[in-house]
């Protein structure tokens, strides 16, 4: 806790090592070192002793080896003391946590890996209060935002120019697609990977599910199951210049037109899969959520590749 005194820490940055993040959990913050050492030797058993613990090049052990023992002789109760703040701060953190679910015209959405709130009244947020709800949605993502990294998503936040932008570390990233403000870690790029002729294949974020059926005569343009023709296929990210023949329409169009009339954000773009023809990289077949194509279309009672996808 002093440690984070000392960096300028925010207050919730003073409620100091939670107890519990995530899946991890720490038993033992509450019980004191002496508590420990007399249950060991009640054992027979030894501790092993950190030698960085007692070197005062480390800041961390100057505080407890120096500071802490001065103050303590100013201020006896000093530990009491200083669990009261962390808990105050602890409670007070906890409490921000809940605030964007509570205020229900953020519209608060998870979405995968990102976490997403409507912007137009963010924006009208008075400046300590847009900052708690920026801090509170980030630490759902496990990265705490300082003043500088809010000042950064505020400069996003005001404008106007949907994917908008901003690296918050290499953890975090904020961009302003469709009027929402998003929080999202990096989006990883899907290497070229053989779709199998049956069986299972994990794609980044995506899944894929192959079985063979009969073709039937009714394809569907959009969505998360398509029939192909049997062939090799590969499933990539999509790349700036991907083209598509949409099933049921005339000539090409953009993919990424197409990611905007679906209103994907741009930076989750690279992360979307992508199936292509193997001997033909440049034929998209099919944008899974998206659009199907006219190509591959399997011959009505053939054999054929019944392809599922989940893009959770």
């Amino acid at each position: 806790m002093l440690l984070r005194v000392l960096a300028g820490s925010g207050p919730a940055g003073l409620a100091g090592m939670a107890a519990r993040r995530g899946p991890w959990l720490r038993p033992l913050l509450g019980v004191p070192r002496s508590a420990l050492h007399d249950y060991l030797t009640s054992l027979g058993l030894s501790a092993w002793q950190d030698p960085a613990n007692t070197d005062p090049r480390h800041l961390r052990s100057w505080l407890r080896n120096a500071a802490l023992p001065l103050l303590h002789s100013r201020f006896p109760d000093l530990t009491d003391r200083l669990i009261r703040v962390a808990e105050q701060a602890g409670r007070d953190r906890a409490a921000w946590n809940q605030v964007p679910e509570l205020l229900a015209e953020l519209d608060l959405r998870h979405e995968g890996g990102a976490i997403s709130v409507a912007a137009p009244p963010l924006r009208g947020y008075r400046s300590a209060v847009q900052d708690a709800v920026l801090s509170a949605l980030a630490r759902r993502l496990g990265v705490p935002l300082g003043a500088k990294r809010r000042e950064a998503v505020r400069r996003v936040l005001s404008s106007v120019r949907s994917g908008a932008k901003v690296a918050l570390g290499p953890a975090l990233e904020a961009e302003l697609a469709f009027d929402r403000l998003i929080l999202r870690r990096p989006v990883q790029a899907i290497p070229p990977l053989p779709l199998p002729a049956s069986g299972t294949l994990r794609a980044g974020a995506a899944s894929f599910s192959v079985r063979h059926k009969v073709g039937s005569p009714t394809q569907v343009r959009a969505g998360l199951r398509a029939e192909l023709a049997l062939g090799k296929y590969v499933v990539r990210s999509w790349r700036r210049g991907d083209r598509i023949r949409p099933l049921g329409g005339t000539g090409s169009r953009a993919v990424s037109e197409l990611f905007k009339d679906a209103q994907v954000a741009a930076g989750a773009r690279f992360g979307w899969p992508v199936v292509v023809a193997e001997e033909d990289d440049a034929t998209v077949v099919w944008v899974p959520g998206i659009c199907r194509s006219d190509a591959r279309i399997p011959v009505t009672g053939e054999d054929a590749l019944d392809v599922e996808c989940d893009l959770a």
